[in-house]
């Protein structure tokens, strides 16, 4: 582990793109769209019926108007057993993956219902097994 956070203090000292953590991006779904939605199992994390995480819409190649971002990343949280969805934050990136705008929803404690079908039932799916 020291000898990995020392390649990483080095690379980082050479200007070297260095990963802020390690991510498993899973596959979830596809909207009809054509955007490609993922979650990161490695940023799952459990407290009672509620599951927080990573997820990734990935529209390089959808359907989608000329202003949507090509890359989101937002951070998640789903009641697993009220069956709801809030965003904490999310991190607009261009084709590159580079962060474009953030936006920080953690003062807006907003619960959304998730509707059957949707993009975020399957995420649900994928993170309250």
């Amino acid at each position: 582990m020291r000898a990995m956070m020392g390649m990483l203090a080095i690379a980082g000292a050479f200007g070297m793109a260095v990963p802020a953590m390690a991510q498993d991006w899973t596959f979830v779904t596809e909207s009809d769209a054509g955007s490609v939605h993922y979650y990161d199992s490695a940023s799952l994390k459990r407290s009672g019926g509620k599951v927080t995480f990573w997820s990734r819409e990935d529209a390089r190649n959808a359907d989608v108007e000329d202003d949507y971002p090509l890359v989101s990343d937002a951070l998640e949280e789903i009641d697993c057993a009220a069956d709801k969805l809030r965003l904490i934050e999310i991190v607009d990136r261009d084709d590159q993956y580079q962060e474009v705008e953030r936006f920080d929803f953690r003062s807006e404690v907003v619960w959304n219902a998730i509707a059957p079908n949707t993009v975020a039932a399957s995420k649900r799916s994928a993170v309250c097994k």
